[in-house]
C-alpha cells in the first residue's frame, strides 16, 4: 500500500518537527512521487511516498535558498503563509538516526498560475507502466518520446562549480539540484548519491559506489574530448533515469554499471584527432554490465551504438534486456581482446529491439571465443525490429 507524506509549507516559515519513530539502522533511501500543487491562497503542497522509518523530511527549494532546507517537516506538519509570485522547484531529503538521503525527484510548481490542488489531477507517471506500454508498441519513436518525457525531465538547479574529487555524501548533495561546470571524480568509498543534477563536463566514477538519479550528462556538443563518463574497474555505478546527450562517447566502462531508465543520444560531430577512431553510445572495456529498459540512438557515431570488447579486464557480464538500439558503423561491436574474454554466461541481449541505422550492418562479432560466439550469433541471428514487425533474420549474417 501506497503511504502519503503531506506537507504545506511557506519559505519563510518556521516548523516543528512532531513525531518521531524509530530511527534507522542505515541512512534512508530518498522520497519518491514527489508533486506539488497550489492551494487557492498560494501555498505550496507537497506529497511524495512515505520512507520507512523515516524521522522527518527536509524540504529544499535550491533556486531561491541552495544552502539549506525551507523547512524539516513531518507527515502530518502543516504551516501557514502565502508564498509571493515566482516559480519554485521543490525536492524531499528523508532523514533518519544516520542522516539524510539524497534527493526526491524535483516537483515544480508557479505562484499563483501553477496547479490548484485538487482540480484536474495528472494521470498517473508509473515508470514502469507507462515503459511497458510504450516497449508493447514496438516502435521506436514511441520509445523515443517515453524517454524525452520520463527521463531528464528537472529544471537545471543554479551553476556551481566542480570540487574536483567527491568523497562524502555531504559533498554529493552539494551538486544535487545544481548544474555542475568542470570535470567531477567520484571515489566515494561508503557510497554517494546525486539526483536531479546536469553534468556539463567530464565525470569519472574512479572508486566506491555512486548512485545517480534523474541525471543528466550534457557536454553540449563539445569535440574537445571523449569518454565523457567513465567508470574504471573499482567503481560501481547505480544509474536510474540517466541521459547522456551530445557527446562523443557516451559511457566508457571497465568497472560494474547497473542502470536503468538509461537514455543516449545526439552523438557529437566526429573529430578524428580526438575521437582516435572511435564513437560509442556505450563502450564495455572490462567489468560488469547490466542494463534494463534502455535506449541508444547513436546515428552518424562512426562506431557503434555499444562496443562490448574486453582490452582491460575480462567482462563478466553484458546484460542489455529491453533495450533498443540504433546507429553507429555497427550497431553493435562485440569482440574477445587478446586473452581477455567475454564469458559465455553473463551473455544477455534478449529482449532487444533494433533499428536500421548503421552504415555498414548490424552486428560485428569476431575474434570471440566458442560459447560466447553462440550465445551471440542467437540473439542477433534472429533480431525483433521496428520495421516490419516481429523477428527477423540477418539476411546476410550482418544485416536487416
Amino acid at each position: 500500500m501506497k503511504l502519503l507524506s503531506r506537507a504545506v509549507l511557506n519559505i519563510s516559515a518556521a516548523v516543528m518537527t512532531v513525531g518521531l519513530v524509530a530511527p534507522a539502522l542505515a541512512a534512508p533511501p530518498a522520497p519518491t512521487d514527489l508533486t506539488s500543487c497550489r492551494t487557492s491562497d498560494n501555498r505550496v503542497t507537497l506529497d511524495w511516498s512515505d520512507v520507512v522509518d523515516a524521522t522527518s523530511y527536509e524540504v529544499w527549494e535550491p533556486s531561491n535558498t541552495p544552502d539549506r532546507p525551507v523547512a524539516t517537516v513531518t507527515a502530518s506538519t502543516r504551516t501557514s503563509g502565502v508564498l509571493p509570485n515566482d516559480d519554485y522547484t521543490y525536492y524531499v531529503k528523508a532523514v533518519d538516526a544516520s542522516g539524510a538521503s539524497g534527493f526526491s525527484n524535483a516537483a515544480p510548481i508557479n505562484i499563483p498560475n501553477g496547479q490548484l490542488c485538487g482540480s484536474n489531477p495528472p494521470p498517473s507517471t508509473n515508470i514502469d507502466t507507462a515503459f511497458d506500454d510504450a516497449w508493447a508498441t514496438r516502435n521506436h519513436e514511441t520509445l523515443r518520446s517515453f524517454f524525452e518525457a520520463h527521463v531528464g525531465t528537472f529544471t537545471p538547479g543554479p551553476t556551481v562549480s566542480s570540487p574536483g574529487t567527491v568523497t562524502t555524501q555531504a559533498q554529493a548533495d552539494a551538486l544535487s539540484g545544481r548544474t555542475v561546470i568542470g570535470n567531477v571524480t567520484f571515489a566515494c568509498s561508503s557510497g554517494c548519491t546525486v539526483s536531479n543534477a546536469v553534468f556539463r563536463d567530464v565525470i569519472v566514477a574512479q572508486s566506491g559506489t555512486v548512485t545517480f538519479n534523474n541525471v543528466i550528462n550534457d557536454p553540449q556538443r563539445a569535440t574537445d574530448a571523449v569518454g565523457f563518463f567513465e567508470v574504471r574497474a573499482a567503481a560501481t555505478v547505480n544509474l536510474n533515469r540517466f541521459e547522456i546527450r551530445n557527446s562523443q562517447d557516451g559511457i566508457r566502462s571497465s568497472g560494474t554499471v547497473n542502470a536503468r531508465y538509461l537514455y543516449i543520444h545526439s552523438v557529437s560531430p566526429y573529430v578524428e584527432t580526438v575521437g582516435n577512431g572511435h564513437q560509442d553510445g556505450f563502450q564495455q572495456y572490462g567489468g560488469s554490465v547490466d542494463c534494463q529498459r534502455c535506449f541508444i540512438d547513436y546515428r552518424n557515431a562512426v562506431t557503434s551504438a555499444i562496443l562490448v570488447k574486453p582490452d582491460a579486464t575480462t567482462i563478466t557480464k553484458t546484460r542489455w534486456n529491453y533495450t533498443f538500439f540504433q546507429g553507429g558503423g555497427y550497431t553493435i561491436h562485440l569482440h574477445d581482446s587478446g586473452t581477455k574474454t567475454v564469458q559465455a554466461a553473463g551473455l544477455d541481449f534478449s529482449n532487444v529491439l533494433v533499428a536500421r541505422g548503421y552504415r555498414t550492418g548490424l552486428a560485428s562479432i569476431w575474434d570471440i571465443n566458442d560459447a560466447a560466439r553462440a550465445k551471440a550469433d542467437d540473439y542477433v541471428m534472429n533480431v525483433s525490429t521496428v520495421d516490419g514487425g516481429g523477428t527477423r533474420r540477418l539476411v546476410d549474417g550482418v544485416k536487416i
